[in-house]
């Protein structure tokens, strides 16, 4: 009944466009879906999805995309500069370094929407009771500040796939490994000093949370075991920035890329690595590195490789040119990119000949790397990530703090999405405004979605 009433509601509010025909009523609905979002957030899926079923163009489109991704927002760090950030394989642990905070672990396991929804046909008291209750469970989630020691500053972040463990890069080149089983109390259980105090560039670490790969300010990429604090081995041949380090989730797969070169190492015997093949111009300005847990596919700015076959590299296909950072989840499926404009785009690559694009997220920030004015670094990483399975992305907020949204289910197509979302019985308002919009033959606008 409640979907029912907002659903008329809707209905109620575009009466006066019911004789407008063509583009222009479609994109009045689409601007009226767009002005709900902060008061009424099934109205806005309605109208947003009743713009986008009279005419699908590119514009109402994306304004129904982001109404939908308006009640999946979370807010992972309140106000700060964010230097370095990384997100758990399951999305429900971030990590984030932030500038005269430290190093900051969250859980983000509470509910994403931030408003209390009414639930209409209830007496007083029981609306409040209903309001209590929702209050509670959507109680913020505990968070924990994890102190550096010493004057040294997170610049490279990695969290375990179980998201148990994290690996904490330095300026002054030191690792350190944290058990964060407890949330109360994260402990530090390892730390390597720093090499000839270069800075930490890029970490990764594998899923047995102790093998670390790092990379420094220039060009060396070391592998580490934590647990015993002991160096393992070297990966030669970089000589600049290392603008990006990953590994596979058994540790066996690595990929390293600098200033115009990159590398495919083989690390089954991990003191003695051996580099298996090598990626045409990786590394160039901006580019961004990541992989899938089975080591086989890799994302290098906005290039797919297949990796199968180290020796022999190929290049899928270029999701998007022009890339600011990559991400990628642990099935190599889902994708994120950031252009440095202030958006990321999600991006679904189950056909990488095709790949869609299922949401774009505005009001994306950068990262704080004032630090690196007094390295020749032209390089940027990514401010934005998706977790493993796909389902969450952390961001740099363009108003300061960072911000998470689920993205879980998200199938690339607005209005499926949207007729997913809506509840039956206000597909009597959705369907009335289509109709009236197309001012002729009836048209289900959430048949088979």
């Amino acid at each position: 009944m409640a979907c029912l009433a907002v659903g008329a509601v809707a209905v109620v509010g575009v009466s006066k466009w019911w004789n407008v025909r063509g583009i222009s009523s479609a994109r009045e609905l689409a601007l009226r879906g767009v002005a709900a979002r902060g008061d009424d957030r099934t109205s806005a899926v309605v109208l947003g999805a009743a713009a986008v079923a009279a005419h699908p163009d590119k514009l109402n489109r994306s304004a129904l995309r982001e109404t939908l991704l308006s009640g999946r927002r979370g807010v992972a760090a309140p106000a700060g500069a964010i230097r370095a950030m990384a997100l758990s394989d399951d999305g429900r642990t971030a990590l984030m370094s932030i500038i005269d905070q430290g190093v900051t672990w969250r859980s983000l396991d509470s509910p994403i929407q931030e408003e209390v929804p009414l639930k209409l046909g209830l007496d007083e008291e029981a609306l409040e009771a209903s309001i209590e209750e929702e209050g509670r469970k959507r109680k913020a989630p505990f968070v924990a500040s994890i102190p550096l020691e010493g004057e040294a500053s997170a610049t490279a972040l990695e969290v375990s796939s179980d998201g148990r463990q994290a690996v904490i890069g330095a300026l002054d080149g030191s690792l350190g490994l944290w058990q964060l089983d407890d949330s109360a109390r994260p402990v530090r259980v390892a730390k390597v000093p720093g090499q000839n105090s270069f800075m930490v560039a890029s970490v990764a670490l594998a899923a047995d949370g102790r093998t670390v790969l790092a990379g420094y300010e220039r060009g060396s990429v070391l592998l580490w075991d934590l647990s015993s604090g002991k160096q393992l081995a070297t990966l030669p041949g970089h000589s600049s920035w290392i603008g990006g380090v990953a590994l596979s989730d058994d540790g066996r797969v690595a990929v390293t890329i600098s200033r115009g070169s990159g590398f495919i190492w083989n690390l089954a015997d991990r003191r003695s690595p051996v580099r298996a093949g090598a990626i045409p111009r990786a590394g160039v300005d901006g580019e961004g590195l990541d992989l899938s847990a089975d080591g086989r596919t890799a994302m290098i700015g906005g290039q797919l490789w297949n990796l199968s076959d180290p020796a022999r590299p190929k290049l899928v296909n270029p999701v998007v040119k022009e890339v600011d950072g990559v991400s990628l989840s642990s099935d190599g499926q889902v994708a994120l990119t950031t252009d440095g404009a202030g958006s990321a785009t999600l991006w679904r690559i189950a056909d990488p000949a095709r790949p869609v694009k299922v949401a774009e997220v505005a009001g994306v920030g950068e990262l704080d790397l004032d630090y690196l004015t007094m390295y020749d670094v032209k390089e940027s990483p990514g401010s934005a990530m998706v977790s493993g399975d796909g389902g969450t992305v952390l961001a740099v907020s363009a108003e300061g703090g960072a911000l998470f949204m689920d993205v879980a289910g998200l199938s690339g197509d607005p209005l499926r999405d949207a007729c997913a979302e809506i509840a039956e019985d206000s597909m009597a308002g959705l369907v009335g405004m289509r109709e009236r919009l197309a001012g002729g033959s009836f048209v289900e606008p959430c048949d088979g979605g």
